[in-house]
């Protein structure tokens, strides 16, 4: 359809503002600190790539998580017997979680985990040769890593161990193996990333890149912030991927809205039901 000057104006602005907005985006990261505390063991860090994207305003939130003074664990819409998944947002209101981000991907019921996945007393899936990641929480005895992000190709990992180790554990897709090695190749496609990651402490990291990036840009960008990225997998992308933070310092809900300033108002979606939920809840103070 052919537009009037007046309409073929204003949107030719409109994407020159887009555009420049944009790129002012990719100068460089504040010089102020990236990670603001929200109480003891909980940090939200906002970052910015170095690849402009149109689509995204390029902003990468990250929640830093200490595994000793919070709890994580995997929420199952199958465990509470709901008739159909929930956003994050939903997931985090129901079970008093202070943010809650996707567990993975799943199949076509709607339900069932595309790898293995632990949740107590509840186990969905089978183990897949070739999602070489697999996070383990909640161990059963002392002296284990509260939280740590596994390499299943490693000589010396064991996949039955570690499951009866840990009451909770999921396996996806690898962005990182440790020490911090890119293992996704250059491909054409693009999308926005909910990923799980770990530290050099030890520290679980919620991550969400808002960016439309590949998978070898988006943890060429990770491995290049200061955030001591040394594991990851990939949880999701797309419209189904979110991150809900719930917590009175910082309330937000960041899922598949192309907040920019060309999409307007319009481009905020409807957070996805997922049926899977990584969340955490804090610990009870130790006597």
């Amino acid at each position: 359809m052919t537009l009037p000057f007046p309409a073929l104006h204003n949107k030719l602005f409109q994407v020159g503002l887009s555009l420049f907005v944009t790129m002012t985006l990719y100068i460089g990261p504040s010089s102020a600190a990236p990670w603001t505390t929200l109480e003891p063991g909980l940090e939200l860090g906002e970052f910015y790539g170095s690849t402009p994207n149109l689509f995204g305003s390029g902003k990468i939130s990250i929640l830093r998580i200490d595994p000793k003074l919070w709890d994580i664990k995997l929420y199952s819409r199958q465990e509470f017997g709901y008739s159909s998944g929930i956003s994050a947002q939903e997931w985090s209101k129901r079970h008093q979680l202070t943010a809650a981000i996707n567990a993975g991907m799943y199949l076509q019921d709607l339900s069932t985990h595309v790898g293995y996945m632990q949740a107590g007393d509840l186990t969905q899936g089978k183990r897949v040769k070739r999602y070489q990641s697999l996070a383990a929480f909640s161990p059963k005895s002392e002296g284990l890593p509260p939280f740590r992000i596994f390499d299943l190709d490693e000589k010396d990992t064991d996949f039955t161990r570690i499951t009866n180790q840990y009451a909770h554990a999921v396996q996806n897709l690898r962005l990182i193996k440790r020490p911090g090695k890119n293992r996704w190749s250059q491909q054409n496609r693009r999308w926005n990333e909910a990923a799980l990651g770990e530290d050099k402490q030890g520290r679980a990291l919620f991550i969400y890149s808002r960016n439309l990036l590949s998978m070898h840009d988006l943890n060429q960008t990770l491995l290049g912030l200061p955030i001591d990225l040394v594991s990851a997998q990939h949880l999701e992308g797309g419209k189904d991927a979110q991150l809900y933070i719930n917590h009175p310092k910082h309330t937000e809900e960041i899922t598949n809205s192309l907040n920019h300033p060309f999409l307007g108002n319009s481009g905020r979606l409807k957070a996805w039901p997922i049926p899977n939920v990584i969340g955490i809840s804090k610990r009870p103070p130790t006597r």
